[in-house]
């Protein structure tokens, strides 16, 4: 079974992500391989680097889950995706 089947023209499309008040809006979306690191960079200056493999595998229409505890003022501003060293 396909995550994300193909939609034709006139289809509604495929939720990929359940926005409510407690999760709050997506900061970025990346394809990933699990060999890559995941950067993550807030507007206060923290910087996050974890491995693809430690995230947890979520279903398409979950709540998610959080990578980076953030400030009442803070906000992600930046993602990357790196490729593990050796």
């Amino acid at each position: 079974a396909r995550n994300y089947p193909l939609k034709h023209r006139g289809g509604n499309g495929v939720r990929a992500y359940k926005v409510i008040a407690k999760t709050g809006k997506v900061a970025a979306a990346r394809i990933v391989s699990l060999n890559q690191e995941l950067m993550i960079i807030s507007s206060q200056g923290i910087i996050i680097l974890m491995p693809v493999k430690d995230i947890s595998i979520q279903g398409r229409s979950t709540q998610g889950l959080s990578l980076m505890k953030l400030g009442e003022d803070d906000e992600v501003v930046s993602i990357a995706c790196l490729n593990e060293k050796g």
